[in-house]
């Protein structure tokens, strides 16, 4: 018997893309931005981010003591801890790639070959150049790379464009999706070589080259401290919890909310306001999701270091409130409930039944 789960408004109305309201005012981003700029929160945070650089390094310390031991339970424990690391730094990653470190500039680049392509295993280029088209319009069929994938579907209209065994996949994907995630890890790498190696653009031979540096001296490690068997563990845990917790920062963000059509002249704050959901802010969902719980404010503002995105979300939800545009803010479980129950709802209209077998 299939699973109903109870579908609120929201997700109902992003089922299929559709246009932007007609009745909501448009022409606001300068306004918004010039108030923003007056508050003095879109320069580059360079000192934050060196103290934030120190400190994910201090967190660092604890792996090699876990990891090392000979205790499997505190192997685990290790193998958990390296994959908050991994993520913390990926997060900075992203934080330089968005140019709120440096603007711009030999350092700048840098920075995002040595926290992207070497400490995590990344293409820097490959990553912002997939980031940067889901930034111009998130959830945009045709547009944003992150609601076109190969086994899920976050509309109906992209459920419906898939052959039958997609969509029997799609069918079950609020079942599946937390299992999709654990590969999440697996497959930025995979992406990330397959991308250099087609496009073959400036850098991609160094880029492949801190790539390799880096799963070169992560399998030494592992495999020359821990043995054979205890490594394969320890890094199949590993790579999974990465996955998964960069995966459950991502989800939130935009899926189940609103997917526009449309031309490129549409309005920029509705749209990125209107499908952006904020994960509500405090001290622990700030460091855990690495400032991206202020998703509204980071797509409006992308070069907004992370230590601003907190005083800029009261003056953000103040001016949307102020012209009556809705701006969506939920707690974390009411986030990951609503993407499951969105995920539901497409895989119910994937029409496909293991047990009628019709499509």
């Amino acid at each position: 018997m299939t699973q109903t789960l109870q579908r609120p408004a929201i997700v109902a109305s992003a089922l299929e893309a559709t246009t932007l309201p007609p009745d909501l005012p448009t022409g606001l981003y300068p306004e918004l931005k010039r108030r923003i700029r007056l508050a003095g929160l879109l320069e580059p945070q360079l000192r934050y981010y060196t103290f934030k650089i120190l400190g994910i390094a201090c967190l660092a310390i604890p792996c090699g003591p876990l990891w090392l031991s000979g205790n499997p339970v505190l192997r685990i424990v290790g193998a958990l801890y390296l994959a908050f690391v991994f993520a913390q730094v990926s997060f900075l990653g992203h934080d330089i790639g968005h140019h709120q470190v440096l603007r711009a500039g030999a350092r700048c680049t840098v920075l995002k070959l040595v926290f992207g392509n070497l400490l995590v295993g990344v293409s820097s280029s490959w990553w912002m150049t997939k980031h940067n088209q889901h930034h111009v319009h998130p959830n945009r069929p045709g547009f944003d790379p992150d609601v076109t994938l190969p086994v899920l579907a976050f509309s109906a209209g992209r459920a419906r464009e898939m052959n039958r065994l997609q969509r029997l996949v799609v069918r079950y994907q609020y079942l599946l999706f937390v299992l999709m995630l654990l590969l999440e890890g697996v497959v930025l790498r995979f992406s990330s070589i397959e991308y250099l190696i087609r496009q073959r653009q400036r850098r991609w031979l160094l880029e492949l080259a801190l790539i390799g540096l880096h799963l070169a001296v992560y399998g030494w490690v592992v495999f020359h401290f821990l043995g054979i068997y205890p490594a394969i563990a320890f890094v199949v845990i590993h790579q999974m919890a990465f996955g998964l917790y960069m995966g459950s920062v991502f989800a939130p963000n935009h899926k189940g909310m609103a997917a526009f059509k449309g031309g490129a002249d549409d309005d920029f704050l509705l749209e990125q306001v209107l499908t952006s959901r904020n994960v509500k802010p405090g001290r622990v969902a700030d460091f855990l999701y690495g400032g991206l719980n202020y998703q509204i404010e980071h797509h409006l503002f992308p070069s907004m270091a992370r230590n601003r995105l907190r005083k800029a979300q009261p003056l953000v939800a103040a001016f949307c409130a102020e012209h009556g545009i809705s701006y969506c803010s939920t707690s974390a479980l009411g986030a990951y409930r609503d993407v499951l129950v969105h995920l539901h709802a497409v895989g119910v209209s994937a029409g496909v039944s293991v047990v009628a077998g019709s499509a």
